[in-house]
């Protein structure tokens, strides 16, 4: 019940100031509830504008993180796939170089081996020459192979012809070939890599 509906008749004998001054206190104690009301309301508003504002800075951290993840994988992933071109390509020539002789005999004995041969002729450099004779002997056909020594070949090149046919052999070729298949691999995985992100 407000003040304002209350029957004056009912306080007779009380002064109007007595009344005045419970009146007053009510309205006053009425403005108080109202002023800590809006103190309420506006204190929630603040906390509400400041969670807002702080989970807005929290997605342009995690976009700024993200981003900058990417930056630093696909740095990696170049750095990697550098490195391992780079140790390749100085890996490869020296492989080739001593893993040639070898390489060079198995290929043809697998020609030999699906070709009816009965004589050969090999040429290869002369740095090559005293190594590829030494790898013939694990062969395990019997073709003659007659092997030359020729200048105009340079290392890990080596020319093989039969009355039937023939064929060339070239460590840098198949070294550029291995590269290629492998920075192709590395592309691959690096691409795996950011599709299952």
């Amino acid at each position: 019940m407000s003040w304002q509906s209350i029957d004056l008749e009912s306080f007779d004998g009380v002064s109007p100031a007595v009344i005045d001054a419970a009146a007053e206190r009510e309205r006053a104690r009425l403005a108080a509830e109202a002023a800590e009301t809006q103190r309420q309301e506006a204190h929630a508003e603040a906390r509400a504008a400041e969670e807002a504002e702080r989970q807005r800075d929290l997605v342009t951290t995690l976009s700024q993180l993200s981003a900058e993840a990417d930056a630093s994988r696909a740095s990696a992933h170049a750095a990697v796939s550098q490195l391992i071109t780079e140790a390749a390509s100085q890996l490869f020539p020296a492989l080739a170089q001593t893993g040639f002789t070898s390489e060079l005999a198995v290929a043809i004995d697998q020609i030999f081996a699906r070709n009816k041969v009965a004589e050969a002729r090999l040429c290869v450099s002369p740095s090559d020459h005293s190594r590829v004779v030494t790898a013939l002997k694990t062969l395990q056909s019997e073709v003659e192979i007659a092997v030359i020594s020729d200048p105009a070949l340079v290392d890990g090149k080596a020319q093989l012809a039969w009355d039937a046919g023939g064929a060339h052999f070239d460590a840098a070729d198949m070294i550029e070939a291995a590269l290629t298949t492998l920075s192709r691999r590395i592309e691959a995985l690096v691409g795996d890599s950011d599709e299952q992100r």
